[in-house]
């Protein structure tokens, strides 16, 4: 869904059936290979967490908050796309010192 308007071909304003005319540009475009990005749709369990020790177990309550269906990480981990919180980046909460990015990673 987030790469229906992220990935610099889709129309943001392409939607009920409008074709659509307003493109996103720059550093909001990420295209839709994101092995040079955060990866998504990845499952985050004891197995990772084994073969990448700076990663937190999935068993931190701060870590399982953060996970989606069937324990993946998905955009919505870390972004809150309504930006109810009113951060940065639409970030689900602040990262001063990486402290969202650390939630998960442990170096």
């Amino acid at each position: 869904m987030c790469l229906g308007c992220h990935d610099g071909v889709t129309a943001i304003d392409a939607f009920d059936g409008n074709s659509g005319t307003t493109m996103l540009a720059g550093s909001a475009v990420i295209g839709t290979d994101l092995r040079d990005d955060h990866p998504i749709s990845m499952v985050y369990d004891a197995q990772l967490v084994g073969m990448d020790r700076g990663l937190r177990p999935v068993s931190d309550p701060a870590v399982a908050s953060l996970l989606r269906e069937g324990n993946t990480v998905q955009c919505t981990s870390c972004h809150e796309p309504h930006n109810r919180s009113g951060l940065p980046h639409l970030l689900r909460t602040d990262n001063t010192g990486s402290a969202l990015c650390l939630t998960c990673h442990d170096k």
